[in-house]
């Protein structure tokens, strides 16, 4: 017998967050959602719909929440502990609907039309790299995602608020990165680019402590290999995928940024090359 579900009497609210055009409905009667959605995707809010692609539903029931996405979730716990299911919910409907886009897991940038990505696995400092570029007058497009047209050397804005994790002066080995404390990073929405732009260089950032920041060309093959390992929909393309990947490693010059301080590496990628 299905357990019956009492809602919170507080009405749903609508919130619409948009990639290129195209809307994902989010409602929610429950206010500590909505303020994280707002914080988090504050530059990719409208306030209509106008290509609806999805949605999600996060209601409060019977002490616990449901989400209902692709699929339905119930959970009773702390509500923070769902931020993260929720916002990956979100990508994955962008990504399933726009598949003709290649999802890289990058940060993106830009100056004077032209994009540098910061690409590369969790824990590796995109995030910190990206937001200090901002600090030096670059414009930020995204955080941890990155989509790039399969046709065209460009990336488009999938603006998210930033993460940065908070610094400590003793040694942290690569495994610990996952346990610092992260905090938001507020971008002035002057700072967003919202066009889409050509890519110009790639990154793979290391961080390694106490290094002293070094940028290493890398070959075509080893540019191919890491692009595939930050390409989270290749099921959507495969061979096709491999190809681009190939053709962005052949005519977009990248290289590995080894380094133990944010400050200095952010330095040296913003200095003429």
């Amino acid at each position: 017998m299905t357990r019956e579900r009492k809602s919170s009497e507080a009405s749903l609210d609508d919130l619409y967050i948009e990639f290129d055009g195209q809307q994902i409905a989010v409602r929610t009667n429950v206010e500590e959602m909505r303020g994280y959605l707002l914080r988090t995707y504050q530059p990719m809010v409208v306030d209509r719909i106008s290509d609806r692609i999805g949605s999600v539903d996060f209601t409060a029931v019977n002490g616990g929440y449901v989400v209902r996405g692709v699929t339905e979730f119930e959970f009773e716990g702390d509500i923070t502990a769902l931020y993260d299911y929720v916002k990956q919910e979100l990508l994955s409907q962008f990504i399933r609907v726009r598949d003709d886009m290649l999802w890289l897991h990058a940060a993106a940038v830009e100056r004077g039309g032209r994009s540098l990505l910061i690409a590369g696995p969790s824990g590796q400092g995109k995030s910190t790299l990206s937001t200090l570029l901002c600090e030096k007058g670059w414009s930020f497009m995204s955080d941890d995602i990155a989509p790039v047209r399969m046709s065209v050397d460009e990336v488009l804005p999938f603006p998210l608020a930033p993460f940065r994790r908070i610094g400590t002066r003793r040694r942290v080995e690569q495994s610990d990165l996952g346990t610092l404390e992260k905090v938001i990073v507020q971008i002035p929405l002057g700072s967003i680019r919202r066009e889409a732009a050509t890519i110009s260089e790639i990154v793979f950032p290391v961080y390694r402590w106490r290094a002293r920041p070094k940028l290493t060309r890398l070959p075509t093959g080893n540019t191919a290999f890491e692009l595939l390992r930050s390409y989270t929909n290749f099921v959507d393309h495969k061979q096709a995928g491999v190809s681009r990947v190939s053709e962005l490693a052949r005519s977009i010059p990248a290289y590995e940024l080894v380094y133990g301080r944010g400050d200095e590496a952010a330095a040296l990628l913003d200095s003429p090359r």
